[in-house]
């Protein structure tokens, strides 16, 4: 029951008709299933242990290593659809719609290593990265994590050049090549970190319900993204070649080849309120090194 109510998006009804039980009985068993699925989630969802070797997606790639052998995982937001009061549209109101802004990481193995869930739509994701550095999350002395520049250049959070091409739908199919160490730096940049976007691609993909509001209180809502990322971790243990790995993948790189529309050259408008940290030396030793490579 659970599993079709995620794995389809369907509505109480749909699974009212379909398991012949009460809206009463659905509601209760979904609650049930939630709440033992939400309470594995510290036993999945883990942050990587100290001390691991350089990730062979990392030492296996010249584009990568030597250049980024300290990084252990990505972080950034994701928007999901949520159902919520109508005095309290607006706080969740974001450029995608009603959402919930969701802030995860995950290693390079494409499992989830920490996920924040709850925060309203219109929360920076520079916020929510405080917010989880106050529930949880923390960098060892020795390693840093990539995030995009929404958020702000520390000695743990290594960032791309601002004002500079990043994302790789920028490069489209590479008729638009790095013209200088600054570009070449966001291109690496980006190609390593894409693992956070295939890994939101893979759990939407998986779980359908993600991409819809659910008729169900907001903390219900709030469980069922810990829940399912809790369930994408599990799934991933136990069978590491993915179909919806495949799917995502590919929508990913059609969004890649697509040209950019002028909202894309505009998405600062929406991120004004976001630090804006000025550089350091890590990522122009970093670009340096890997343009001169």
């Amino acid at each position: 029951m659970f599993l079709c109510f995620c794995g389809h998006h369907a509505s109480s009804r749909a699974l009212q008709c379909r398991f012949q039980r009460s809206g009463e009985t659905i509601t209760r068993h979904l609650r049930a299933v939630l709440e033992a699925v939400r309470r594995m989630s510290a036993t999945y969802i883990k942050l990587p242990t100290v001390g691991l070797p350089v990730h062979r997606r990392i030492l296996g790639n010249p584009k990568f290593f030597p250049f980024f052998e300290h990084c252990r995982m990505a972080i950034d937001g994701t928007h999901i659809p949520v159902s919520v009061p109508a005095d309290v549209v607006a706080r969740f109101q974001s450029r995608k719609g009603v959402t919930m802004n969701v802030l995860a990481a995950c290693d390079f193995d494409l499992q989830f290593t920490f996920v924040l869930a709850g925060w309203e739509g219109t929360a920076g994701d520079g916020k929510l990265y405080e917010a989880a550095l106050r529930s949880g999350l923390t960098v060892p002395a020795n390693a840093y994590d990539i995030l995009d520049a929404g958020f702000g250049l520390t000695k743990s959070c290594l960032t791309p050049y601002r004002g500079t091409h990043y994302h790789l739908k920028e490069y489209g199919k590479g008729s638009q090549r790095p013209r200088n160490k600054e570009e070449l730096f966001n291109l690496r940049h980006a190609q390593l970190r894409n693992v956070v976007e295939r890994i939101f691609g893979i759990l939407k993909k998986r779980f359908p319900v993600m991409s819809y509001p659910v008729e169900y209180d907001y903390q219900f809502q709030v469980d069922l993204v810990m829940s399912l990322c809790t369930l994408h971790n599990f799934i991933r243990l136990q069978n590491v070649q993915d179909d919806f790995e495949r799917q995502a993948d590919a929508d990913l790189q059609a969004q890649i080849e697509q040209p950019l529309l002028p909202e894309d050259q505009n998405v600062w408008s929406w991120k004004g309120k976001k630090r804006n940290v000025g550089a350091t030396t890590l990522p122009g030793a970093c670009g340096t090194s890997t343009w001169q490579h």
